[in-house]
């Protein structure tokens, strides 16, 4: 914990800049940032090693000073940030009230979002125990690679998103262009998941050696889940970058709530299925809000 203390500053600062990146349409600057930052890792771990000073507290001090260097290295040869307060320069007062406006609505939002996929979490094994849990935990590494994509498509699309309103792009010409790139990431979300679903019983026995038994319609059940929670979240970036941020909070909320309400029931009813029920019924019910909106 300690470690972490001393490191999540730089880490959250080397999240920070590698976004900036994305704004300047410069997603090679944030490539050399992440190899620099994974170079420097090694090497500090390598010299800690050497030296017999490797441990948890240093290991994880070691990845935040790799990560300052990499920030230090990406600030002062590519973004080169103006000072708050210098002349010319945004004031601490604007910055700060820039943010208020912008980010207590936003985190507000995130916060329900998340605790929606907590919920299910804590409810899956209270009702149906740790065996169900830990399938459910299976189920979705087979969709690690799908969660890494959304998390990354939402962060490059939304300047892209932000690019399109402040160039002059009608409101109708956007939604197009929105719906156009969430059709077109969903179908391929889908189809990994109808590849997944036909070939679960292969890919579930070679994986986890035969200790799990899940059935083709779980990992379908999933795939479409996911398919509608990457279409939701490009819906909602379009929506933060039009500055709907109090709709997108009042979305997931609304979300949230319904899941508490349908979630168990459908978990005692349906099992697992229900659980994947209720949570992607929630998501459509997200998108159409989200559709509405926008």
């Amino acid at each position: 914990l300690l470690g972490l203390a001393i490191a999540s500053p730089f880490l959250l600062l080397l999240w920070l800049t590698r976004r900036a990146c994305y704004i300047n349409f410069k997603q090679g600057w944030a490539v050399e940032a992440s190899i620099i930052n994974l170079l420097a890792t090694l090497l500090g771990i390598i010299l800690l090693w050497k030296a017999g000073l490797l441990s948890t507290l240093t290991g994880i001090v070691a990845l935040g000073v790799a990560a300052g260097v990499a920030s230090l290295l990406l600030t002062s040869f590519h973004l080169r940030p103006k000072v708050v307060g210098c002349s010319g320069n945004p004031t601490a007062g604007m910055v700060f009230w820039d943010h208020w406006g912008y980010g207590s609505w936003n985190l507000t939002g995130v916060l329900a979002y998340m605790a929606s996929g907590q919920i299910l979490m804590l409810l899956i094994p209270i009702i149906l125990g740790l065996s169900a849990s830990a399938t459910f935990a299976a189920i979705w590494n087979l969709y690690r690679p799908v969660g890494l994509l959304t998390q990354s498509l939402g962060i490059i699309l939304l300047p892209i998103f932000s690019h399109w309103i402040n160039n002059g792009v009608s409101i109708d010409r956007f939604r197009y262009l929105v719906f156009r790139s969430s059709l077109l990431f969903s179908l391929g979300v889908a189809l990994y998941s109808l590849i997944l679903s036909m070939n679960t019983d292969v890919i579930v026995s070679y994986i986890y050696k035969d200790n799990f038994r899940i059935h083709w319609s779980l990992n379908a059940l999933f795939g479409l889940m996911m398919t509608i929670s990457l279409a939701t979240g490009l819906l909602v970036s379009a929506l933060k970058v039009r500055g709907l941020v109090m709709k997108v909070t009042t979305i997931w909320i609304f979300s949230a709530i319904l899941l508490i309400f349908i979630s168990v029931p459908l978990i005692k009813i349906f099992q697992l299925k229900g659980a994947l029920i209720a949570i992607t019924a929630c998501y459509i019910v997200a998108f159409i809000k989200a559709k509405r909106s926008l």
